[in-house]
């Protein structure tokens, strides 16, 4: 019985030896592909013409100097009362360079970002009021109508911020800095947002007060410094951020026209409102470029040896195998081919959208299914890590009907106020829409009516009930 056992031993050990041998071959044959996939992927592309003409774009706008750039004093807005935020938001762009030349791909410790707290030093009114505007803050304007003695008294408790909003908004350039990493230090919005909020409560007690003068020119100087910056943003989320507050200003600067037309009805609609939303405004090309450049400035911190995982946030909290498979994906990455590729993708939608309002409607269905020559994954061996990590963004025509809808918005603006300004009752106003000159940007017809709520309504290119806007008459 025992030559049994060591006969079923020795076969056991052949087919052991086979299976490894299996296994080796298997991993050679996957070596040796790898190796060859390497090789394929020994150079990357050269700049694309497009490439080229985007980068030039950019490197060719003239220097704006950082005391005069609003940018740096937006970056350093949410400084405390004492700090001068030009010259926080400029330590803030030095200290977030100093760590990039020192490898630091991915800063998250910014030492010099702070918001200040908007609670030491209101009463208990005040307190209330602003408690009130952050629930409902599309009607903040009408709780401080009602409590206008104690929306006076906010702003004389937090004129510093108002001030320094103010002092914000008569800058007249505007240029950001195009992250050079994945993390790059960014403005406090909702700080920027509280802002305007405490100039459109200081319109207000003016409108209640008939000071025309000063409603308009805190009107104009809001609208002037936002539609600035929407022009000028190099990056889509700036380019969003422009179009939520002219948005919100359209909104609430009628709200504080109707408090004007009270009392005083001569003149009182803003000369800027009259202005159509220019084309460099309502183009996407800038910020569309803008971020093609932070996507290649990201494609090369990803490709350098700066540490970088895209499953993870960061490289302590990667583990092994995201490591060791990112270790063995980075040779297959190709950046200058993969931002050639993207760039002929947002040249695609530039030119979709940079077409006149008439135009839009079509334009923006045709974006949802304009065709790409973009790789599947795996389905070649160049830039295979490319193609798997970075597939092209294809929800740009959401980004760009936000910015569209805004001259039907300042249109509805308008109308609404010259309307009230003449004094046209309610009843009369579906009568004077049909007949006025200011129309529908995108159809050319007369604006909405809500007989039951006395609103304006432009019906805008956004989905769902984002896209329906209303001015209150």
């Amino acid at each position: 019985m025992r030559w049994r056992s060591h006969w079923v031993i020795l076969v056991r050990l052949k087919h052991l030896t086979i299976i490894l041998k299996l296994i080796g071959t298997a991993l050679g044959l996957a070596v040796l592909v790898y190796i060859v996939i390497v090789a394929i992927n020994r150079n990357d592309r050269p700049p694309s013409q497009l490439a080229e003409d985007f980068a030039s774009s950019i490197d060719s706008r003239p220097a704006i100097p950082d005391s005069a750039n609003a940018f740096f004093f937006m970056m350093g807005f949410a400084g405390p009362p004492e700090i001068d935020p030009a010259e926080l938001g400029l330590k803030r762009r030095n200290w977030y360079a100093e760590q990039v030349a020192n490898g630091n791909a991915a800063p998250t410790d910014d030492p010099f970002a702070n918001d200040f707290d908007l609670q030491p030093g209101r009463s208990e009114a005040v307190s209330a009021l602003a408690s009130d505007c952050q629930q409902l803050s599309a009607n903040c304007l009408d709780l401080a109508a009602v409590r206008t003695l104690v929306a006076t008294e906010w702003l004389d408790e937090e004129a510093w911020l108002l001030g320094r909003y103010i002092e914000l908004i008569v800058h007249e350039e505007y240029s950001e800095l195009i992250p050079a990493t994945l993390l790059w230090p960014s403005p406090s919005y909702s700080r920027l947002g509280y802002g305007q909020r405490l100039l459109m409560l200081s319109a207000l007690v003016s409108a209640r007060n008939g000071d025309r003068s000063h409603v308009i020119a805190l009107l104009e100087a809001d609208l002037k410094f936002w539609r600035m910056v929407l022009a000028s943003s190099d990056l889509l989320i700036t380019k969003m951020i422009a179009t939520a507050y002219v948005r919100n200003h359209f909104v609430q600067g009628n709200r504080v026209l109707s408090e004007l037309h009270k009392s005083v009805r001569v003149d009182t609609i803003p000369s800027n409102w009259l202005v159509e939303i220019s084309a460099a405004e309502k183009s996407m090309a800038r910020s569309l470029i803008g971020d093609w450049r932070f996507a290649q400035n990201s494609l090369q911190t990803t490709a350098s040896d700066l540490p970088y995982i895209p499953t993870s946030s960061s490289i302590d909290g990667a583990t092994f195998i995201e490591k060791l498979e990112w270790r063995m994906l980075l040779p297959l990455l190709q950046p200058q081919d993969t931002s050639n590729r993207y760039a002929a993708r947002i040249a695609k939608f530039i030119e979709l959208f940079d077409a006149p309002y008439r135009d839009l409607p079509a334009a923006f269905e045709a974006a949802k299914t304009v065709p790409f020559d973009d790789p599947v994954p795996f389905s070649r061996a160049y830039n295979l890590a490319g193609d798997l990590h970075f597939p092209m963004n294809n929800n740009f025509g959401s980004y760009a009907v936000r910015v569209a809808d805004l001259e039907g918005i300042r249109r509805a603006a308008v109308v609404t106020s010259r309307l009230r300004e003449q004094g046209i009752g309610a009843a009369s106003v579906p009568g004077q829409l049909s007949i006025s000159a200011i129309t529908d940007p995108y159809t050319r017809g007369p604006l909405g009516w809500s007989t039951d709520l006395n609103e304006v309504v432009f019906h805008g290119l956004q989905e769902d009930d984002r896209g329906t806007h209303r001015m209150r008459y």
